[in-house]
């Protein structure tokens, strides 16, 4: 049997499913939940999609996240060889997350079993990771794959992507601990909405903000800041990620379109805002009332 060239494995906090995009193979994360002393577990984007976790995060249900499992990251790996010369491997960023450490770990030591499989440290998630597919695949139909190519495009996309998220409540944030407890508490205190980068593998606060008609002014400042060549005319994508199952009135995707479209995207000539949601893994950490702005530069 004659084998494909490449073969792109990314894990579930691309949002993407599998067999969406031809060659495209897709990993998924594991939330657990425990309930009564019984835990179970669910495949990020198989068993439970965002609409039930959100429920079920405002009933006060807790779920934790876990990596992939190896066994199954395995099995999909050694099917995948019978079919392609290549197999290039994406995983959820190295600062969210150590599955990147726990793949290139076994890939290290079974260099001679796995030679043809590639793991890359890529940055984003969501929607702004499917812009990460869509862009290797155009390569991909132009021959111009190559284990170089990928790196020096993650190297570029490391510079040019960037998104920020918004949350009114810090507290899944600080059960997740990506903040700490005192600055939980102090943005709860003064009922501030709390604004976290991501660029460059990193979930970092950034600033915070009292009323959401100040989020286009903070958005531009922190873009003008961590993408150094920022211009609104050098954005050639930009996605607005909103929750489908708000608490908070203030959050309503309609209400964030009012504010965000008009101070900050409605600036990006001829570029139309992509809507879309977080993915179940990452939704775990920002609980039912977000959103997020992201954009790519030219």
């Amino acid at each position: 049997m004659t084998k494909k060239k490449n073969a792109f494995v990314f894990d579930s906090c691309s949002g993407v499913k599998n067999g969406e995009y031809e060659n495209v193979y897709i990993m998924p994360l594991i939330l657990t939940k425990i309930t009564d002393g019984k835990v179970v577990e669910y495949k990020d984007g198989v068993d439970i999609e965002i609409d039930k976790l959100l429920v079920d995060m405002v009933k006060g249900e807790k779920y934790k996240t876990s990596q992939i499992n190896i066994g199954s990251f395995i099995d999909l790996i050694e099917k995948l060889q019978e079919s392609y010369e290549n197999i290039y491997i994406f995983p959820i960023p190295s600062g969210l997350s150590n599955t990147y450490f726990t793949i290139k770990n076994f890939l290290d030591n079974e260099k001679e079993t796995y030679h043809n499989v590639h793991v890359f440290d890529q940055t984003m998630v969501a929607h702004l990771l499917k812009w990460t597919i869509l862009d290797l695949l155009d390569a991909d139909s132009k021959g111009l794959i190559t284990k170089e190519y990928i790196e020096e495009y993650i190297r570029i996309s490391n510079k040019n992507k960037l998104a920020f998220l918004v949350v009114p409540d810090p507290k899944y944030l600080v059960a997740g601990g990506r903040v700490s407890n005192f600055k939980g508490a102090i943005l709860k205190l003064f009922k501030l909405k709390l604004v976290l980068s991501l660029s460059a593998n990193a979930l970092k606060y950034y600033d915070k903000v009292v009323k959401l008609e100040k989020i286009p002014e903070v958005l531009i400042k922190g873009a003008k800041e961590l993408a150094p060549s920022f211009s609104f005319e050098k954005i050639k994508r930009e996605c607005i990620l909103y929750s489908p199952q708000i608490t908070d009135p203030e959050f309503d995707i309609e209400k964030i379109k009012n504010i965000v479209v008009k101070g900050f995207c409605g600036q990006v000539p001829n570029v139309t805002p992509e809507y879309d949601q977080l993915t179940p893994i990452i939704a775990v950490h920002t609980g039912p009332n977000y959103f997020v702005i992201g954009f790519e530069l030219k």
